[in-house]
């Protein structure tokens, strides 16, 4: 849980946007060009260096956003230290879901 979380309706907006930004309006081409449909794919995050976690919830949400069989798993929360190598969140589903909305959860985790 955050220290300060966001309100779910302003959450899910910035989320939406951020995602259309990334997507435009033609969606993820490269993984709709390359990963065939009912492959499934687990992915967990890590840290690269020892910090402080943010931009959990928002990366959990833009997988939810883009297809709601997502399995997202939290295992750090917003605002705790996390060390080189620590897990953040996990997600598990149909590959293109998980591709597709990766781009754009990194990116909310990396700011």
């Amino acid at each position: 849980m955050t220290p300060f979380p966001l309100p779910p309706l302003l959450l899910r907006q910035w989320v939406e946007t951020a995602l259309k930004e990334d997507l435009g309006d033609a969606g993820d081409l490269t993984t709709l060009a390359t990963v065939p449909t009912g492959n499934t794919l687990t992915a967990t995050l890590s840290t690269r260096q020892d910090g402080v976690a943010a931009g959990i919830e928002l990366a959990a949400t833009a997988f939810e956003m883009v297809d709601p069989d997502l399995v997202v798993q939290i295992h750090s929360d917003d605002g705790t230290k996390v060390a080189a190598g620590d897990a953040l969140l996990s997600v598990e589903g149909e590959a293109r879901s998980l591709l597709t909305a990766e781009r754009t959860a990194l990116n909310m985790l990396g700011h």
